[in-house]
Formats: C-alpha cells, structure tokens, sequence
C-alpha cells in the first residue's frame, strides 16, 4: 500500500513493517505445534524492536493477540501472546539499555517525560 511504499527511505520503519508477518506467523506457529516452537515468537519480536521501529512493534503485539485469539480461543493463546512481547523485550534490551542511557544527552532529552 501506499503507506510501506513511502517508507523506503526509512529502512528501519520499512524493517519494522516487513517483519510484521513474521511474527504472526511464528504466533501461529507456537500455538499450533507447541514444544520449543514457542520460543520463536519472542525471537521474532526481539528482531522487530531490533529493527528500530517501536510502533511496528507494538502493532505486532497487537496484531498478534487478535490473530492468537482468533486461531485458538483459549486463555493459553492469550498468555503466549502477551509474554512473547515482553520475552522479545528483554532479548532486545542490550540495544534499548545502552540506547535509553544516551536519552538525557541527545537532542530528544524532552521524551523523557513521556517514559516518567
């Protein structure tokens, strides 16, 4: 659509929006096969934030709640859903740690009263 092909400039946000699917489908994935496949989301979504586009990310927690739910309704889907996010969170934190230090020193220093 016409929104991801103006993002071709911004490789990060493109990034962002590419693996979108690749974590519904790891999403779907670990519900249906289980096992060690459950890993995977949590994966997918640390190479999401990784990528250096939050919002991408936080629409794909979104995204993929709906879709788990939707695949199997079951308080097991939503579980998975939600720590898969925060799983790849923690995967991701020696970018976002190290990046989170330097805020008070850049020019985007006023964003800290949004993270208080």
């Amino acid at each position: 659509n016409g929104y991801v092909a103006c993002l071709a400039e911004q490789t990060f946000m493109l990034t962002g929006a590419a693996t979108m699917p690749w974590y519904a489908w790891s999403l779907i994935t670990a519900l249906r096969r289980g096992g060690g496949w459950i890993a995977l989301p949590s994966a997918m979504f640390a190479l999401q934030l990784l990528a250096g586009d939050p919002q991408a990310a936080v629409l794909s927690a979104i995204v993929g709640a709906t879709l788990a739910f939707a695949v199997r309704p079951a308080v097991r889907s939503l579980v998975l859903a939600a720590l898969s996010p925060a799983a790849g969170a923690l995967l991701s934190a020696i970018q976002i740690a190290p990046a989170m230090s330097v805020l008070p020193h850049s020019d985007r220093e006023h964003l800290l009263g949004l993270l208080k």
